[in-house]
């Protein structure tokens, strides 16, 4: 989708969760090639610091994914920001770590909401748009998650298994009209030392260090800082399951 020669610079990607991580990286590739970008963000701050990115090709909209009274209309504020929508990143999302019976409902409810509901909530409202144009490209960034399980993982991993399902089972009802889903599934790579990425179950104390590469609130995944080329990811570089 992004390789080289190809014509890319009139495509207007959306993005979700470009503050940080996979999304922001994937942000700077499309915008490094000339293409525009719409990207979500929770916080209004991060609105101004992402749009200086690339002034006039980068768009910024904040809403929270988890509630799906926000989603609708944020995507008609993307569509509205360039015109259309080519390429859709589902890409926001964080990981819930802890026992099951470390876990409350309400905090099970909200991974599910974030990391599965949102993505569908995000393609019902953008489908008739692209159904309308003939066109577009749907990518998940699902997780290694979405396969293998582990200590800890119950919640995360039920929420990727689940997004995997849908994209599988979906791609047949996109592509009659020339739409087409990808999903990728990375393997872990560090991503922070603290802050929202990952979030501990009821008892923190007891969860840290789950699964060996877990230490307090490191949420391992890659990002652009990782070394990891986001280009070699295969929804990006138009190869799909």
């Amino acid at each position: 989708m992004l390789a080289e020669g190809d014509s890319t610079k009139n495509r207007v990607w959306f993005i979700t969760g470009v503050s940080s991580g996979f999304g922001r990286a994937i942000a700077e590739v499309a915008l490094s090639r000339g293409c525009r970008v719409v990207g979500s963000v929770r916080r209004q701050e991060q609105v101004v610091s992402f749009e200086k990115f690339a002034p006039g090709r980068a768009r910024a909209v904040s809403f929270d994914i988890a509630y799906a009274a926000t989603i609708a209309p944020a995507v008609e504020t993307a569509i509205a920001a360039f015109g259309q929508i080519d390429v859709l990143v589902n890409n926001a999302g964080y990981a819930l770590l802890g026992a099951l019976e470390e876990i409350s409902d309400d905090q099970f409810r909200q991974q599910m909401e974030t990391n599965f509901f949102g993505a569908v909530s995000i393609r019902r409202a953008l489908l008739s748009h692209m159904r309308l144009r003939r066109t577009g490209h749907i990518v998940y960034i699902t997780s290694v998650g979405g396969f293998v399980g582990g200590p800890g993982w119950s919640a995360y991993c039920a929420s990727k298994f689940a997004l995997e399902g849908f994209v599988d089972g979906g791609r047949g009802d996109l592509q009659c009209h020339f739409i087409f889903a990808s999903a990728t599934s990375p393997r872990p790579w560090r991503r922070c030392l603290a802050g929202r990425p990952v979030k501990a179950g009821l008892h923190e104390e007891r969860t840290r260090g789950l699964g060996g590469g877990i230490h307090g609130n490191v949420l391992p995944i890659a990002d652009s800082s990782s070394g990891h080329d986001i280009r070699s990811i295969p929804g990006i570089s138009g190869a799909s399951r």
